[in-house]
């Protein structure tokens, strides 16, 4: 009786093996046949039929709660625990796929506990910063990386990002192990659990420096641009054929003497000349994209605050898969 009490009270989610089912079915029946041939050795006649039939009944019985329990209690126990391996297969076979690929990623790779303690960095974590797993492991990434030239307006939005739980996306400047400064395109996201409680956060991270470098290049040789334009009161102009839209630099600004934030179109552009050189002006620049022939010319002008000058105007086609995209040229007073 102690083995069938002691299977019987298991919870329904536990499988029981077959051959404890099995020993389970035996006791049963063991004890209902013991019944039975207790009734059976009564000595009155009239009770010995009944007996026998008591017998055959709690054998049956015995047999049918087996068959109960096993339907109703092992196999749904023993299904849902296949679907449980199956799913914690599936589960696996995942995060193998991820571990392979966080291990291979060109991008930095930051798995930190909810206290934002490193748990986990990938190779290309390595390679840029120059610590090494077992250095960073349990320091903080800000601690290790940020210095005085990280912006504190970033740093301020991240860490308010981590304290919601909320995603962010930002450009941030760190210092490597070895003194090298290097930026970075992070994306920071929380995990959570099932049941949707926070238990850290990744970061993935693309170093950007080379772009930096370029961009800051870039403007720089602007600004020269710039400087000269104006020095020699020359600017610059584009016209998109496809959208219509005009560009014009600061210089060009400054010489029609307009609003900084006017945005002009072909009409409102060509009302700064003299109207009766509107068309002329016009036809000019649509047969020298249909021609894709250069052209120039100087022409009066009527600047914004109304004063009256001279401008040279010179102009190009940029082509684009072989045909025209663009009109560009140059624009100076010469007044």
């Amino acid at each position: 009786m102690a083995d069938i009490s002691a299977t019987i009270v298991r919870e329904p989610e536990q499988v029981i093996p077959w051959a404890e089912m099995a020993r389970l079915h035996r006791a049963i029946i063991t004890v209902t046949g013991r019944v039975g041939h207790a009734l059976a050795r009564v000595d009155l006649p009239a009770h010995a039929e009944r007996a026998r039939r008591v017998q055959v009944t709690l054998a049956f019985g015995g047999l049918l709660i087996g068959l109960v329990y096993l339907v109703f209690g092992v196999l749904p126990g023993r299904r849902r625990a296949i679907a449980e391996r199956q799913r914690l297969k599936e589960i696996s076979n995942e995060l193998l796929t991820l571990s392979v690929f966080a291990r291979h990623a060109s991008s930095a790779a930051i798995v930190c506990d909810v206290y934002g303690r490193i748990v986990w960095v990938n190779p290309a974590f390595e390679a840029i910063t120059g610590y090494t797993l077992a250095e960073a492991k349990g320091q903080k990434p800000g601690d290790l990386l940020q210095y005085e030239g990280t912006d504190p307006e970033t740093v301020a939005r991240v860490s308010a990002a981590l304290r919601a739980h909320q995603p962010i996306r930002c450009e941030i400047k760190n210092r490597a192990k070895d003194g090298r400064t290097y930026w970075l395109d992070m994306d920071l996201q929380p995990l959570f659990n099932a049941k949707g409680t926070v238990y850290g956060r990744m970061a993935v991270e693309s170093e950007i420096t080379a772009l930096k470098e370029m961009a800051d290049q870039l403007a720089e040789a602007n600004a020269d641009l710039e400087m000269m334009s104006t020095l020699a009161h020359v600017g610059a102009w584009a016209v998109d054929l496809d959208s219509g839209t005009i560009t014009w630099s600061r210089e060009v600004r400054r010489i029609h003497a307009g609003d900084d934030a006017f945005q002009p179109d072909m009409d409102s552009a060509l009302a700064f000349y003299p109207e009766e050189v509107r068309g002329k002006l016009q036809d000019v620049l649509a047969q020298c994209a249909k021609d894709q022939q250069p052209w120039n010319g100087e022409l009066p002008f009527i600047a914004a605050d109304g004063s009256r000058r001279w401008v040279r105007i010179h102009a190009a086609v940029l082509n684009r898969e072989g045909r025209a995209a663009k009109l560009i040229g140059a624009f100076q007073d010469i007044t």
